[in-house]
């Protein structure tokens, strides 16, 4: 095959794409998805079947991080499906006279799986494979030699086609018939290949065959060896081996024969890992209980999802096989996220022993270390009484005479990747191990109750923590090294319970802080007070003095859970150890109840260390905290309702968060465009309807809420800003059907005409079928899009200020139309956020986040820092007022020590702006006090922490510095220059002046 135009691999395969920065590749990634989802929807009964059970279709992906919304794909599913429909399955895309080659499993479970790869998928195959290639080091003038099998198998075929496409030289010589293996040998001796492809242990065996020769593999002029279809080359020993076996390069590629192409995990000629080439097959490594992304440096399995497969797609396939990942950079270049330890097990072939995760990879690891370990080893499990029993049954090679350094070496590698030492071997420090690990995965556990508390975690799904050290929560944090529990570290343990509260509100799982004693819960008063004012579900764990020091006035002892009892929704104290379990199912679970809120736990530093469970027992962690179904609506009160909104000529509904809480945006879209009524949200149910969907009118609310006969309430509270529910802000005459699944919040402020108590998706989906879908025009409406209209235009008008100082609705604007799709916004400020609620629309739900109902300023930072460690692929802009940074700036450090490259964009007006001006209104230019600050050059401060910093003092800069800022790869601050003395809306309405009677926020003309 004629061989493809070099230049063109490094400009367009090899090189260029690999090196994008993220943001960017990411969009172009997010596209490929978008059609990929929308392709399968639309050709697969098996896809579109699975998701419309789980609730989702491709209008459900905004972002990448939506991904994990979908449903995983096991091999079994793909079993089922060609069973059911031979002999590809439901999931084949293409006509059947279309797919080119045919491929498949050896079915060792007794079922093999068919492979139907059709035309233009083989030829994408082919350049996929070229580009891979190309970066691990092969070249045109490279001559390969592949020992693998030609047959069923995809491998061969995929490296053939890669290497013709390249150019190289191919020698495909196959395996699997006697006696090959002895001419492979006499082959390579004549061709002196410079490649090898193939499996590990097959390499090892050629190595072996030639040594019988009188041949050294060293000879044999191999510069390069790539291996799939093994975790061997993976195993660092195994890797160490080869390498000295024959004196070449050891790669480590493959995924799975479904994911074709399935070179996609590769290591480069750095060998830093295995590069995940996210631009040809889209990789998450998940949590093997959830299925949801880990962070990174975190373990978990490869989940897979093709971008350009016609044929047989697989969305979110599961591997099976162990991996950690990272993003940290490579010295090649590439800037794809890196599985730094390769694939080195599997999953499902972990077994347990004494409360011991066991990986045969790691028995192989350990026995690679040891000089005479002869390549073959046999694992035999057995039971003693009531103990199992572990034998290793190793082949013996070498003599050698003294074992107890290579033991030692042994100890201190296993120790590396986390697994308990061998019996009777100490560490490097001459200390044994003061116990066993704990067993998270299988809910067992053997050590203290810290160890039983992060056990129960992670059984919720809880892989993260965020927390500022201290003495009384050290066994905590033990625990979490155990338990693979990652630790976001910040600088104050404020910021550590809002980050906890935002990560609840963009992951769906369980945000968690932990915090030490005395001043340490005492500082999270403010964070829990927000929290617990937006309805937001999270844990927070405290340290306690010791039970013995109670009343004693012991360090830092304070009465904490009287403290923070009025802002939480419990606030118990753990006393015995063994029940730390418990307690903390029994608070998941009570978080996410309506209302949902957060509760506090705290456990005295002496329980923490008691055993987790009496002597000789065994405790066990619990199932994870669920909430039973999701109640429907009563059917009378359901009757009801529909009947209002059947007579109703000016509907109007009001959604907020719980929205989100149930799932229900799709719920919400759908019955708003049956009866064509228009949607309001509050700023926590921001996104529940894209921007410009002809029923997202939130320039004209005012003149809605004041017109509707009907208002339809769901899943948000009669409090300020919804005025209480009353007139002025809702008209009198107003009939009012409010959903909500918390009893205590229906009729609360306002008697409504129906009160139903049930969640928004199912009511949403009920009433939507209890009611006739709206053809009849609504002359309302159509007025209510023309003031929408004219509204936005003079938004626009004036947002294309050129003064300077910088108008803050320009540098909103700005902001907002340089960040990319699916971008999740923070905004954190008093002026600032008001200007900013006007022109920053997000792409959809979970894509926005602001102080909320409490009106907390200093939330920016850690909402944005936690939002990237939520969703980890979307970009994150926060935009902040100077005063308000001022709060937790410091986070910006826990930013660049975690490696969270944010964006943040800081209003620098040198002036706390509402204040000031509502000063100036009300009492006089000569009576302005406490509301000046100093011109903060936060740019710096940014560089000084080690960031990238950057300050804009014209408006024509603001969009370029923030494209800089979205593609540094690190933290990112853009100060800007703004005008004290411009007007927000908040001033306008007398924010500053804290009225009597009238709720502080007013749903005005042009407020979005």
């Amino acid at each position: 095959m004629a061989g493809i135009d070099l230049e063109q691999v490094k400009r367009t395969r090899g090189v260029d794409l690999a090196v994008w920065p993220p943001r960017s590749r990411d969009e172009l990634i997010l596209a490929k998805l978008r059609h990929q989802l929308r392709w399968a929807w639309e050709r697969s009964p098996f896809y579109r079947r699975k998701w419309l059970e789980a609730g989702v279709s491709p209008d459900t992906l905004r972002s990448l991080d939506d991904l994990r919304r979908f449903p995983v794909v096991q091999k079994a599913d793909l079993r089922l499906a060609q069973a059911a429909h031979p002999p590809f399955g439901d999931y084949l895309c293409v006509e059947p006279g279309e797919v080119a080659r045919i491929h498949g499993t050896s079915g060792t479970t007794g079922h093999p799986t068919v492979f139907g790869v059709g035309r233009k998928d083989w030829e994408r195959v082919g350049e996929a494979h070229a580009r891979i290639l190309w970066g691990a080091g092969v070249r045109p003038d490279d001559r390969i030699l592949i020992c693998s099998f030609f047959s069923l198998y995809l491998g061969s075929w995929g490296a053939l086609e890669g290497a013709e496409r390249l150019g190289a030289t191919v020698f495909p010589f196959g395996a699997g018939v006697a006696g090959q293996t002895l001419m492979a040998v006499g082959w390579a001796r004549a061709l002196r290949p410079t490649a090898f492809y193939g499996t590990p242990s097959y390499a090892l065996h050629f190595a072996e065959t030639a040594r019988r020769e009188g041949i050294d593999p060293k000879t044999l002029g191999l510069r390069l060896l790539f291996f799939s279809g093994e975790p061997g080359a993976g195993i660092p020993a195994t890797k160490r081996q080869i390498e000295e076996t024959f004196g070449g390069s050891c790669l480590d590629m493959g995924s799975m024969a479904e994911m074709t192409p399935w070179m996609t995990n590769a290591e480069c000629r750095h060998r830093t890992g295995m590069h995940l080439w996210q631009d040809l097959v889209y990789t998450q490594v998940c949590d093997p209980e959830t299925w949801q992304p880990v962070p990174f440096g975190a373990e978990g399995t490869p989940v897979y999802t093709h971008l350009e497969r016609t044929s047989q797609p697989m969305i979110r396939l599961v591997s099976g096989d162990r991996a950690r990942w990272v993003d940290g950079p490579c010295a090649c270049g590439r800037t794809y996220p890196r599985l730094p330890d390769g694939l080195y097990g599997r999953i499902d072939d972990m077994f347990i022993v004494r409360g011991e995760n066991i990986y045969p990879s790691a028995i192989e690891d350990t026995l690679r270390a040891i000089d005479g370990f002869g390549g073959e080893f046999r694992v035999v499990v057995s039971r003693r009484e009531a103990m199992d029993e572990l034998l290793i049954q190793a082949e013996y090679a070498l003599t050698h005479a003294d074992r107890r350094p290579a033991l030692q070496l042994a100890a201190d590698r296993a120790r590396a990747r986390g697994h308990a030492a061998p019996d009777g071997v100490q560490g490097a420090a001459g200390r044994r191990r003061p116990r066993p690990l704990s067993v998270v995965r299988s809910g067992a556990m053997t050590g203290d109750a810290g160890h039983l508390s992060v056990a129960q975690l992670r059984r919720e799904g809880v892989d993260v923590l965020f927390s500022l050290n201290g003495g009384h929560i050290a066994p905590i944090y033990d625990a979490c090294l155990d338990a693979g529990v990652r630790i976001v570290d910040v600088r104050h343990e404020d910021a550590a319970v809002h980050m906890a509260h935002a990560y609840s509100r963009l992951s769906e799982r369980t945000g968690v802080a932990c915090v030490t004693a005395g001043p340490g819960v005492t500082n999270t008063v403010t964070a829990l007070a927000t929290a617990h004012a937006a309805a937001s579900p999270l844990l927070l764990l405290g340290g306690k003095a010791p039970v013995q020091q109670f009343d004693l006035g012991a360090l830092q002892d304070v009465d904490q859970v009287a403290i923070l009892r009025p802002v939480t929704k419990a606030a118990w104290t753990v006393l015995e150890g063994a029940r730390a379990a418990e307690y903390i199912n029994a608070a998941i679970r009570l978080a996410h109840a309506p209302l949902p809120g957060p509760v506090y736990v705290e456990i005295p530093t002496d329980v923490l260390r008691e055993p987790g469970a009496p002597a000789g027992a065994e405790a066990r962690t619990l199932p994870p905290a669920r909430l039973a179904g999701r109640p429907g609506p009563d059917p009378d009160l359901l009757a009801r309702a529909a009947a209002l909104v059947e007579g109703a000529a000016r509907p109007v509904i009001v959604a907020g968060s719980g929205v989100g809480w149930a799932g229900a945006h799709a719920g919400l879209r759908a019955f708003a465009e049956r009866i064509q009524a228009p949607v309001l949200t509050t700023s926590l149910g921001r996104g529940a309807l894209p921007a410009g969907h002809p029923l997202n009118l939130a320039a004209a609310r005012s003149f809605l809420l004041a017109g509707a006969d009907l208002v339809v309430v769901v899943a948000t509270r009669f409090n300020y800003v919804l005025g209480y529910g009353r007139p002025p802000r809702l008209p009198e005459t107003a009939r009012i059907v409010q959903i909500d699944l918390a009893p205590e919040e229906l009729n609360r402020n306002r008697v409504t005409d129906v009160a139903i108590q049930a969640d928004a998706g199912a009511a949403l989906a009920a009433l939507a079928a209890a009611v006739s879908a709206r053809t009849a025009p609504r002359p309302w409406l159509d007025e209510a899009r023309r003031r929408d209209h004219r509204a936005r235009q003079a938004l626009a008008r004036q947002a294309a200020s050129d003064a300077r100082p910088i108008h803050p609705l320009r540098l909103c604007q700005d902001v907002a139309r340089a960040a990319p799709p699916g971008t999740v916004f923070v905004l954190d400020g008093g002026d600032i956020l008001s200007f900013g609620r006007l022109v920053v629309e997000p792409d959809g739900p979970g894509c926005y986040l602001d102080p909320g109902p409490y009106g907390c300023l200093g939330v920016g930072l850690p909402f944005a820092n936690a939002a990237k460690v939520a969703r980890p692929s979307t970009p994150v802009v926060c935009i902040s007022g100077d005063g308000a940074l001022g709060i937790n700036l410091m986070e910006f450090d826990t930013a660049v020590r975690h490696r969270l490259p944010i964006v943040l964009v800081v209003s620098n007006n040198a002036a706390w702006g509402i204040e000031l001006n509502s000063q100036r209104a009300d009492f006089g230019e000569d009576r302005v006090i406490g509301t000046l600050l100093r011109d903060c050059r936060f740019d710096r401060v940014a560089q000084a922490l080690g960031g990238h910093g950057e300050r804009v003092t014209e408006p024509a800069e603001i969009a370029t510095a923030v494209g800089r800022a979205l593609d540094a790869g690190v933290p990112a601050l853009v100060d800007v220059v703004t005008d004290p003395t411009a007007a927000s809306p908040d001033l306008t309405r007398g924010l500053a002046r804290v009225p009597d009677r009238q709720p502080l926020t007013v749903w005005g003309e042009g407020r979005a």
